[in-house]
């Protein structure tokens, strides 16, 4: 006797990814990562549909799937605004990735019945959630790492050949954390005939970022096509860390760790809030840096350099704690005023400050990201008084915690 196929009750998910890129596969991994975490009975899983490459991700597609009755969708591979505004018409619960907090790929739906994901207010009936890479915490994470390499006379940025605007974003993002530590920086839109000899006009030693990992392997090639040194004579720093490029290189380029798992991650659990009928979280999320893999393209043998870069990994893993610069000092066995002293020569600026920084950064990420109290957030991070932190965020950024919620969550 013939047996019945089993019928699948699990939710569909249409996810369109790159998958031939890295950052897709990392964000692919993200998804699966809360499979595991968040959904363990097999039948909670979503039954997945993966659309592969960004030809495939067409309205025709999404009409499709709209008409077969799809659950929700997670579309991470840069949608074009046509196709945006059709998911938010349709209704279906929706996670897109867009191509950063000034503008590009996507837009703004049309229907006002819908959450804009372009700066309009949100409604009750949202289905949209937008995720966006954090260009200034990469580009925050890059001028740091650079600047406690050792003392460079000179600073560049590299932007992409076709100058995109998520290129030109993280370039003026990292001018700007080089002027708040008193360094200038050039720029340069890579074109290679002309590369090699703006490179070797810079005064060196020098320090490049370039907009990712393949602009950096090109700027890698022009240095040593001029038979300049790596890193004595120009140091080299990419963005995503690809291991195509970074690895590939000799020397291995240093790169700045996009977290594509942690995009992937906050999709999936976005998703699932929307598709259980939950509409009242973020409708903008946020994922930036996790960390820099030192390779030799930017090895210093510097000491003071290099125990400046240990504090520094010491207060990024304790900065939330309640902790103060001699705590610091102790866990690095040295004096208060040793360490003070290496922080005034490589960072111009004081280990309090650097404390401070990362609090607020972590401050700002909870208030896009989360619901968290401001209480709750002030003991999360460290601070002991709320009346304190408002203040101090207040005269940082130029406006309330409260209000810096209300725009990071809508801003375009």
């Amino acid at each position: 006797m013939k047996r019945n196929a089993k019928t699948d009750f699990r939710r569909k998910v249409i996810v369109a990814v790159a998958l031939s890129v890295y950052s897709g596969q990392r964000k692919l991994s993200g998804i699966t990562r809360f499979f595991n975490e968040r959904l363990p009975r097999e039948e909670d899983k979503w039954n997945l549909d993966i659309l592969h490459g960004h030809d495939a991700l067409t309205e025709a597609a999404m009409r499709r799937a709209i008409r077969e009755g799809v659950a929700g969708l997670i579309l991470l591979d840069y949608p074009s605004e046509a196709t945006i505004r059709l998911v938010a018409r349709s209704g279906i619960p929706c996670v897109v990735e867009t191509a950063g907090g000034s503008g590009g790929a996507g837009g703004s739906p049309a229907k006002p019945r819908v959450v804009s994901i372009a700066g309009e207010p949100p409604t009750p009936r949202q289905n949209v959630v937008r995720i966006v890479c954090d260009a200034q915490e990469l580009a925050r994470e890059a001028a740091q790492n650079l600047v406690v390499r050792q003392a460079f006379a000179s600073f560049g940025y590299v932007g992409t050949p076709e100058g995109e605007s998520w290129s030109r974003e993280r370039g003026a993002f990292f001018q700007e954390a080089l002027a708040a530590r008193g360094r200038a920086c050039s720029s340069f839109q890579l074109r290679r005939g002309e590369l090699g000899a703006w490179l070797a006009a810079l005064p060196r030693p020098a320090a490049i970022c370039a907009a990712n990992d393949s602009t950096a392997r090109a700027v890698a090639d022009a240095v040593l096509a001029q038979n300049l040194r790596i890193p004595d004579d120009i140091a080299i720093l990419g963005i995503d860390d690809d291991p195509m490029f970074c690895l590939g290189a000799a020397p291995a380029i240093s790169s700045v760790v996009q977290d594509f798992e942690s995009c992937g991650y906050q999709a999936a659990e976005a998703l699932q809030r929307l598709m259980d009928g939950d509409s009242s979280g973020p409708t903008l999320l946020r994922y930036g840096a996790r960390g820099v893999s030192i390779r030799e393209s930017t090895l210093s043998s510097s000491p003071h350099a290099i125990f400046v870069q240990k504090a520094l990994d010491w207060i990024d893993a304790n900065a939330c704690r309640y902790i103060g610069a001699a705590d610091v000092a102790t866990a690095l066995g040295v004096s208060r005023r040793i360490l003070d002293l290496r922080f005034r020569e490589l960072l111009r600026t004081t280990v309090h400050a650097v404390l401070r920084e990362r609090r607020l950064e972590e401050v700002k990420r909870l208030l896009t990201g989360t619901d968290m109290t401001v209480g709750r957030i002030t003991e999360q991070c460290g601070f002991t008084s709320v009346g304190h932190l408002k203040n101090l965020f207040r005269r940082t950024f130029g406006c309330s915690m409260r209000d810096w919620r209300k725009a990071a969550r809508t801003r375009p």
